[in-house]
């Protein structure tokens, strides 16, 4: 018997081999050999390695355009996850138990199919600051605005333009998905019970929809706020990091840096490496109080 089931284990730990394998070669020694470059200098891969210990993580904090270019990424971060959050929600909890569901889902989430960076030519050709950008021309047939408005040559306009359609444009389809699936399985009887009790619509989307979908909503926190920090496709098809750095993220300056600045791979790597332990503590701290409010629910 013991022999079966060491046998039947064996079988188990063959077929994760080639993943693991995988993850070891694509995964893992590029994430080793970037932080074992944040501590050298180097032109390229192929030129001289030379040993500067902690002087790309001194140079990137002493970098105006790194400390602002941080500052864009949290901002953009924390607004593009909450309006996600926000909206996602309240359109999951509109259309959840309705008959056209799988419509909303197919609309909602056909944008998602495309590519980040074709979403972001096609909205860069949609928001031409010019009367034939698509957008300019519907809202002066409709009396909004008399002159075309720069969506994509004003820092301020065209950061927040940027948010926006990162939740239109790439967020908004998996984000209903995954909370309308969710909604829909709770048990409907928690829902007749408290209808039975008078509780409205806003109380059962309080009460006992949003504690009872609370794992999804932790877990797409996690996952949004990640992708929000390593932002890059869209934004850079999109503007290229402008106008004047307006949307420069960490990731697009830890790219283009890699090709112009002096200390080359090495202050890239190091500069992903900050990123990676911001977003690291962000969402490990995140987890440590969802996880504390968790336990304090159970032995109340």
């Amino acid at each position: 018997m013991d022999r079966v089931k060491i046998k039947k284990e064996l079988v188990s730990y063959i077929y994760i081999i080639p993943s693991v394998i995988f993850m070891f070669f694509f995964v893992m020694i590029p994430i080793i050999l970037s932080i074992v470059m944040s501590f050298f200098r180097m032109e390229s891969l192929s030129s001289e390695w030379i040993y500067v210990g902690f002087e790309n993580f001194a140079l990137a904090f002493r970098n105006s355009d790194f400390l602002w270019s941080l500052g864009r990424t949290l901002v953009f971060g924390a607004f593009s996850v909450v309006s996600s959050l926000f909206f996602g929600l309240l359109i999951a909890l509109l259309v959840s138990h309705h008959k056209m569901l799988n419509f909303y889902r197919y609309i909602f989430y056909l944008p998602s199919v495309v590519s980040a960076i074709t979403m972001g030519r096609l909205y860069g050709l949609m928001l031409m600051p010019s009367n034939t950008g698509v957008l300019n021309s519907i809202l002066n047939a409709i009396g909004f605005i008399n002159e075309p408005v720069n969506w994509l040559g004003n820092g301020t306009v065209t950061f927040w333009t940027v948010i926006c359609l990162g939740f239109i444009g790439c967020g908004g389809g998996m984000t209903l998905l995954l909370f309308s699936t969710a909604i829909n399985n709770i048990p409907e009887e928690l829902n007749e019970a408290a209808r039975l009790e008078g509780a409205s619509g806003a109380v059962l989307a309080v009460r006992i929809t949003i504690p009872m979908i609370s794992n999804v909503l932790t877990s797409w926190l996690i996952l949004s706020l990640i992708g929000a920090f390593k932002s890059f496709e869209f934004i850079y098809a999109l503007t290229g990091g402008g106008p004047v750095h307006a949307t420069t993220t960490i990731a697009i300056l830890l790219y283009e840096s890699s090709k112009t600045s002096s200390a080359g791979y090495g202050y890239s790597a190091a500069m992903g490496l900050i990123l990676t332990l911001i977003v690291s503590v962000v969402t490990f701290v995140y987890m440590y109080f969802s996880n504390f409010n968790k336990s304090s629910d159970i032995e109340s």
